[in-house]
């Protein structure tokens, strides 16, 4: 038994609310323990307030938040570990959806682009460093900064789409 189960076992006992985890592995491998208990995860799930109250506990430790630790939630529990990733997905496709969206207020972005974006393809490493001397070259251009600045839907679009690129991963080799 680990040492967080032992401590809560304890605290069980004695009627009293055990101490926080006191660190990241804690947290996840009380959670772990919590979600993997079949009688537990039925009760929490069904507004037990007892046990929202205990993975309050759990979850709400400053232990959460790292201060500098790495854990892999895949250590504890692979449930959690595929919770994460699937969360990790819609995160990253909200923010693609949004960055399009907002590219889109002010420049033109064709619909294969933004599938590109959305799809998170990438580019070959002379496109990056293609599109990185492109911005430079721009940028040096007076004419065309002050264009940009006014917010000439041209200039707009020709920058947004380099930076598209700058930001797209690379291709293996």
């Amino acid at each position: 038994m680990s040492i967080p189960s032992q401590a809560a076992t304890a605290a069980e006992e004695l009627n009293v609310a055990p101490a926080p985890p006191a660190t990241v592995a804690d947290v996840w491998a009380e959670r772990a323990r919590l979600v993997t208990d079949p009688e537990w995860k039925a009760a929490f799930e069904k507004g037990d307030p007892a046990k929202r109250t205990e993975m309050n506990r759990v979850m709400s430790s400053g232990a959460r938040w790292g201060f500098g630790e790495t854990v892999n939630p895949a250590d504890f529990c692979p449930q959690i570990a595929e919770q994460v990733a699937a969360q990790r997905a819609d995160q990253v496709a909200v923010s693609r959806e949004q960055a399009i969206d907002d590219m889109r207020t002010r420049a033109a972005i064709p619909e294969d682009v933004a599938k590109m974006v959305r799809e998170g393809k990438p580019v070959a490493a002379h496109e990056k460093r293609w599109a990185a001397e492109e911005r430079d070259r721009l940028f040096a251009d007076g004419e065309w900064v002050k264009r940009w600045r006014a917010g000439d839907r041209a200039a707009q679009s020709e920058l947004a789409l380099l930076q598209i690129v700058r930001a797209a991963p690379v291709k293996a080799a």
